[in-house]
């Protein structure tokens, strides 16, 4: 059952890690597509200034699935003792 837990966790840490490569590159692309946005309601910037490169649009990675298997229950209203 642990390996499970286990197993189950290290895909949603590399799921965490596509979502914050995910998060860098939405907010490049809408930073550089509010910045040409600009550039082009401006007349004399869109005459003379080049224009700003927009990156391809990010893809969202796909939700992770819930996790299916047994969860473990840790009882907190007793503290853990140790007896020797």
């Amino acid at each position: 059952m642990k390996a499970e837990y286990v197993a189950y966790n290290a895909i949603k840490t590399t799921h965490d890690g596509l979502v914050t490569k995910y998060n860098t590159n939405k907010d490049a692309y809408n930073k550089n597509l509010k910045l040409e946005k600009e550039r082009k309601d401006d007349f004399f910037a869109a005459m003379f200034e080049p224009a700003v490169v927009i990156p391809e649009r990010p893809c969202p990675p796909t939700a992770l699935k819930a996790y299916e298997g047994i969860d473990f229950m840790y009882d907190t209203s007793t503290p853990i003792t140790t007896t020797q």
